[in-house]
């Protein structure tokens, strides 16, 4: 008895290996053509948005916690989907769609690359300062005397100027006083 089961023990692994071999080989992911798929361009304008969103969270959130930013994150795909009038079920069809077939997110990818590109920062103001330090400030040892300096610089220039600097500040956006 024991010489059958030790003979047919081998044969009964590799057929149990073949089959999950075989099994494994199968696409698991069908996507009917009848399915509606988004555009490419209305899908790399999507995860354009997207992608801006997420980094402008991550920024803003560094010291949150991160389950914090998730839900943050999470709040603002459906603005962005409403934004471009794309229902949740088309875009993640979409996007399920175009992560089983690389060749075709190739191309969503290269016009988000290219979108990406035309996008310049947007804080790309300059910066006025209210008071313009002295040339020689750094000749003088003392703080006490270099104060006095930064201080008779301040009474010279004159309250126009001032007032038109703290205007451009408000009116900019950057500081309000």
């Amino acid at each position: 008895m024991s010489f059958v089961y030790n003979k047919y023990t081998l044969f009964f692994l590799l057929s149990v290996l073949g089959f999950a071999l075989i099994t494994s080989c199968v696409p698991k992911h069908k996507f009917e053509d009848s399915v509606n798929l988004l555009p490419d361009t209305i899908m790399s304008a999507v995860l354009t948005d997207i992608f801006i969103m997420e980094s402008y969270v991550a920024e803003k959130t560094a010291v949150v916690n991160p389950d914090t930013a998730i839900k943050i994150k999470k709040s603002l795909y459906s603005e962005i989907l409403n934004h471009h009038k794309v229902d949740s079920l088309e875009f993640y069809t979409t996007f399920f769609y175009l992560q089983s077939h690389p060749k075709d997110f190739q191309v969503v990818l290269s016009m988000l690359d290219s979108a990406m590109n035309k996008i310049k920062p947007g804080d790309t103001s300059v910066h006025k300062p209210l008071l313009t330090l002295p040339k020689n400030i750094e000749n003088i040892p003392n703080f006490k005397e270099q104060q006095k300096v930064l201080q008779e610089a301040y009474r010279k220039t004159s309250n126009v100027e001032k007032l038109e600097t703290i205007k451009e500040i408000n009116k900019d956006g950057r500081s309000k006083k």
